[in-house]
């Protein structure tokens, strides 16, 4: 198993536009977000996560406040699988 880490900051445009990507490309693995948005991002957020709940693993934390690399720092803290890679909200994987 695999799990990618996203932290993110007020960028729930361009969060939302990755996960849509991810289930459209049928992404098996965990993806786990470190939210420090503000509370007009986090609703956003969690609207987009709610819609794509039963396409995509998806584990969602509120890190309030804290800078994208103390964010990261935290999500690092609740992987479980055996390989995890840090992604920004921005980037793509591309599949085969």
């Amino acid at each position: 198993m695999y799990t990618i880490i996203i932290p993110t900051k007020n960028r729930s445009d361009f969060l939302s536009r990755l996960l849509n990507y991810f289930a459209d490309t049928n992404y098996m693995h965990w993806i786990s977000i470190g939210d420090s948005s503000n509370a007009q991002h986090v609703q956003r957020i969690k609207e987009t996560i709610k819609k794509l709940e039963h396409k995509l693993n998806i584990t969602y934390y509120e890190y309030p406040g804290l800078c994208i690399t103390k964010c990261a720092k935290e999500l690092l803290q609740t992987v479980s699988t055996p390989y995890a890679s840090f992604f920004c909200d921005d980037d793509f994987l591309v599949p085969n």
